[in-house]
């Protein structure tokens, strides 16, 4: 594989993994404890959180996208396919995967939650509306969680992949030693 066309596939997949991971990691560390706390409706915080994730939606599966693209291009190209190479190639697959399961997800809760007629708030724990929205609450919570858990895996075998793939070319060939001076004045003394 050519260095130019090796480092520009490098670069992009390290930045489509930083959009993709950091974004979530903002958006579930930040944006949604922020929402909750400075809304007083959890329904109209869900419902705000909600729009927010449909439009994030899009630049995920675009990095994920990305990411399967480059690494397969990386595993098409490369030389030596050793098995941390061939891993790696599971992880934006997977990744796009549990995105778009997600979208699914997230659009049956939004629309769930706007055929109600009153707001979430005002049905117990317990009624079938707040259960079902509940429930698809928390498969989607798992489906980011599995992104972000497969999104850091890839990123650690992509690590291990451009360490050994590297190394190999650091190591000098098996090439024998061409005598230096001091080797040369050594064998003298020794034959005098």
């Amino acid at each position: 594989m050519g260095k130019k066309l090796a480092v520009w596939l490098g670069g992009v997949q390290i930045l489509a993994f930083t959009v993709l991971e950091g974004s979530m990691l903002t958006l579930g560390a930040m944006v949604a404890p922020a929402l909750f706390r400075s809304i007083g409706s959890r329904d109209l915080a869900g419902k705000t959180f909600g729009n927010i994730l449909s439009i994030w939606l899009w630049f995920a599966l675009g990095c994920a996208a990305i990411l399967l693209v480059c690494s397969f291009l990386d595993w098409r190209l490369a030389r030596s396919k050793n098995l941390f190479l061939r891993l790696r190639l599971a992880g934006p697959p997977l990744m796009l995967g549990l995105l778009v399961g997600f979208g699914f997800i997230l659009t049956r809760m939004q629309e769930l939650q706007n055929a109600l007629p009153k707001p979430l708030d005002e049905y117990a724990l317990t009624d079938g509306p707040r259960r079902d929205i509940d429930v698809l609450h928390k498969t989607s919570s798992n489906m980011l969680s599995g992104v972000l858990l497969i999104g850091f895996i890839w990123f650690v075998l992509s690590a291990v992949t451009f360490y050994q793939l590297n190394s190999k070319k650091v190591q000098p060939a098996n090439v024998p030693n061409a005598p230096t001076a001091e080797s040369k004045e050594l064998a003298g003394s020794r034959r005098s």
